[in-house]
């Protein structure tokens, strides 16, 4: 009797181990689609309002318009000549330069000007896409993950 209560009581250990490696797995699993959604909606908002803001007819203003909407989103309202911060918004440039080429092709029949390097129609989620590898390569964090950190008030102090 006493060999048959040990492999009763082997094979419960096991399955308690199963259940709980599952529920292991399952945690991160959860975790991880969690974060997925989490950054595609990010994705989502924040480029529907860079959209609204590369509407802008004039290239310059579109960009300018695109970049004031990121550095709002990221609490980024100092200056940030010289920063980290500066290359960041350098580096998503061509993403808002290239929702604006797309939402305001050159008319059939008008000379835009000689073709880029690349003749490729402007892919503004390609754009969006470099820029998170490269955000990711030279900081080691996704994008996404900016929006993570709430930023502390700061009270305002009139003498």
């Amino acid at each position: 009797m006493t060999a048959l209560l040990d492999d009763l009581r082997q094979a419960a250990i096991a399955a308690r181990q199963e259940e709980e490696a599952f529920r292991r797995d399952w945690a991160s699993r959860l975790a991880a689609l969690e974060r997925s959604r989490a950054f595609a909606f990010r994705r989502l908002d924040l480029m529907g309002d860079i959209v609204a803001a590369a509407q802008a007819p004039e290239r310059g203003v579109a960009l300018a318009g695109g970049l004031a909407v990121l550095r709002a989103r990221l609490g980024w309202h100092e200056d940030v000549a010289g920063t980290a911060r500066r290359t960041v918004l350098e580096a998503f440039a061509p993403v808002v330069t290239a929702l604006h080429a797309a939402l305001h092709p050159a008319p059939e029949g008008v000379d835009a000007g000689p073709p880029p390097d690349d003749a490729a129609p402007p892919d503004p989620a390609a754009a969006l896409a470099r820029f998170e590898v490269w955000y990711a390569a030279e900081r080691g964090l996704v994008f996404w993950e900016l929006f993570d950190v709430e930023l502390p008030e700061t009270p305002r102090v009139d003498f």
